[in-house]
């Protein structure tokens, strides 16, 4: 008989899983944007362009890192984030 595993366990897996998740598609578009800006050949509006997703997606990313550091927090028994 297998024990269910505790909530704050499947909870932790779940925000692993996300962040992985969120972190993978983010630093994908961060680097296709990169290699963009990178491109000889763009005209000036579209490395306008490029520029602005890679500042939105950097954006993002802050955002994901926050929320995943808050949930760490709320997760700790003590209140204090770990070292």
């Amino acid at each position: 008989l297998d024990a269910e595993p505790p909530a704050d366990a499947t909870a932790g897996e779940a925000r692993a899983i996300a962040s992985f998740d969120m972190r993978n598609s983010i630093s994908a578009i961060l680097g296709f944007t990169q290699l963009l800006t990178e491109e000889a050949g763009l005209e000036p509006e579209q490395r306008r362009h490029v520029e602005a997703i890679g500042r939105i997606a950097g954006g993002m990313m802050q955002i994901v890192d926050n929320v995943l550091a808050a949930a760490r927090h709320r997760a700790e028994p003590s209140g204090k984030p770990p070292p």
